[in-house]
């Protein structure tokens, strides 16, 4: 059972996301449908792993303050998921969801290197990527929580390039 300040990462894979939110939780349950994932999860004295689907799974109800999912969403079955999260959750909790999108660059570069990159993959990916790419939009995530407007979030190089 957590104490008070329970973190919840679905989708954990080997728990990238869930070692860096374990500072701040007393616990974090860090669970991944894969059981590969989850025996290869990073050692951290407060990260417990488990194996479980992010659609039905043995934790306690009311129990997260924080539920997170990275780089995962968009795979997931709502009508199932969304009952979980709802179930799992306390009164108050916080549900963040975030991923990987293309990357954007000087104007120069994108023109003559990214877009005719990405238009060569483009009917590569699978269809779900597009949901991740559109930004999670409520009506193809069928969201039904009340949404918080969250910062844009940007990982910036500057400085020379060092081989």
């Amino acid at each position: 059972m957590c104490q008070p300040g329970c973190g919840l990462g679905r989708a954990t894979g080997n728990g990238q996301a869930a070692v860096d939110i374990a500072p701040h939780f007393a616990v974090v349950q860090a669970t991944d449908l894969s059981r590969e994932q989850v025996a290869q999860g990073l050692a951290v004295t407060n990260v417990v792993y488990s194996a479980q689907p992010a659609r039905k799974h043995s934790l306690r109800d009311n129990t997260f303050d924080l539920i997170t999912v990275a780089q995962a969403l968009h795979w997931f079955d709502y009508d199932k998921f969304w009952p979980e999260v709802a179930r799992v959750a306390k009164r108050g909790a916080l549900f963040c969801a975030w991923g990987y999108a293309w990357f954007e660059c000087d104007a120069d570069i994108s023109d003559g290197l990214v877009m005719p990159f990405r238009e060569l993959v483009a009917p590569f990916w699978a269809r779900n990527n597009r949901i991740l790419w559109n930004g999670y939009r409520d009506t193809d995530i069928s969201f039904p929580f009340e949404r918080l407007q969250a910062p844009a979030l940007t990982i910036m190089r500057t400085g020379p390039c060092r081989s």
